[in-house]
C-alpha cells in the first residue's frame, strides 16, 4: 500500500506549476511552499487517508489562497492520473494563520488508496 503522504509530496512536486512540498516545514523557509501531514484515517484493505495540506506564502494571504486552489486542481486531477489513488475529497479549504507572520491556507483532504 501507498504511503499517501510520499505520494501527495511526489505528486506535487511534479507539477511545474506549483512550489516545493515537504513533509514538515523546513528549516530554510522558501517565499512558497506546500507542507502534506497525515491527521487520520485508518486501513483495512483500503487506506483511507485524512491529510492535512497546507500552502504557505511570504507574499501575502491572498498568495496563500491562490496556491490553495492550485493546489486544489491539482489534486483533482490525481485520481485519474494515479493508479494507486481511488478517491480524493477535499472536505475543506480555509485562511490558517501561522503564529510566525507568514500567510497560510489549509485543505483537508480525504483519500482512498489501494
Amino acid at each position: 500500500m501507498a504511503n499517501v503522504e510520499a505520494l501527495l509530496i511526489g505528486h506535487f512536486n511534479n507539477d511545474p506549476n506549483l512550489p516545493a512540498a515537504y513533509s514538515q516545514i523546513p528549516l530554510d523557509r522558501p517565499s512558497s511552499f506546500i507542507t502534506v501531514e497525515r491527521i487520520g484515517g485508518g486501513v483495512w484493505i483500503v487506506d483511507t487517508a485524512t491529510l492535512a495540506v497546507q500552502t504557505w506564502s511570504r507574499e501575502s494571504r491572498y498568495q496563500a489562497s491562490e496556491l490553495a486552489q492550485q493546489v486544489a486542481a491539482s489534486l483533482e486531477s490525481l485520481e485519474d492520473s494515479h493508479p494507486d489513488i481511488g478517491s480524493v475529497e477535499i472536505s475543506a479549504l480555509y485562511n490558517f494563520p501561522d503564529s510566525s507572520g507568514d500567510n497560510r491556507y489549509q485543505l483537508i483532504v480525504r483519500t482512498t488508496t489501494i
